[in-house]
C-alpha cells in the first residue's frame, strides 16, 4: 500500500496491491483508490508524483524512498524523482524525520518516530488505533490489507498535519 495526499487540494490516493481496477472510489474517506499489481502501483505512483512540486515524508529518505526506487528498478519502472536525494535539502523531497532531528543532530532513532512527534505537537498519531509500522508485514501476510490501507491513510494524514504545522516555523530554517 502506498498512500499519497495532495496538501493544497486535501485529496488523497491509496495505491493498493490487488486485482487490477485502476482508480476508483473505495478508499478511506477523502482518498481515491488504485488497485493493481506491484508494477502497476509503482508506475502509477511515479506518474502521479511526476506532477507534484514537493514530496513530504517521515523517514522517507532513509526507508520509503530507497525502497520504492529499488523495487521500481527491479520491475523495470523508471522513478521520476530521487527520493534519497541530497541529505540536507528539503526540496523537492522534504523528510520530516530529518527536519525534526536537525539532520541527526539530536538523534535519529526509533525514539523520534512519527508517533513521538505527533504526540509532542498535539496531532493524532496513526498508532492510536492499534496498528503501527512494525506490524504491517504481519498484517500483510495474514491478508489484512484493508487494515493496512486504513493505517496508511492515518499515517499520511498525520504526516501532512505535521508538515503544515512546521511550514511556518522550522521549515524556513532549512530552505536555501
Amino acid at each position: 500500500v502506498i498512500g499519497m495526499l495532495h496538501l493544497e487540494k486535501g485529496t488523497g490516493g491509496m495505491l493498493v496491491e490487488g486485482k487490477s481496477k485502476g482508480w476508483h472510489d473505495g478508499g478511506p474517506r477523502g482518498y481515491r483508490r488504485f488497485d493493481g499489481d506491484e508494477r502497476e502501483l509503482l508506475a502509477e505512483f511515479w506518474k502521479t508524483l511526476g506532477r507534484s512540486r514537493r514530496m513530504v515524508t517521515f523517514n522517507g529518505r532513509a526507508f520509503d524512498g530507497p525502497y520504492l526506487m529499488i523495487r521500481s528498478a527491479m520491475l523495470g519502472v523508471a522513478p521520476t524523482l530521487n527520493l534519497a536525494g541530497p541529505r540536507f535539502a528539503i526540496d523537492p523531497h522534504c523528510d520530516l524525520a530529518d527536519v525534526l532531528t536537525f539532520h541527526g543532530a539530536i538523534g535519529h532513532d526509533r525514539s523520534y518516530s512519527l508517533d513521538y512527534w505527533c504526540r509532542r505537537f498535539g496531532i493524532t498519531s496513526p498508532k492510536e488505533e492499534g496498528l503501527e509500522g512494525s506490524l504491517v508485514q504481519g498484517y500483510y501476510e495474514a491478508g489484512r490489507l484493508e487494515e493496512i490501507v486504513q493505517y496508511c491513510a492515518r499515517d499520511v494524514t498525520a504526516t501532512a498535519e505535521l508538515y503544515r504545522q512546521r511550514e511556518g516555523t522550522l521549515l524556513p530554517l532549512f530552505r536555501r
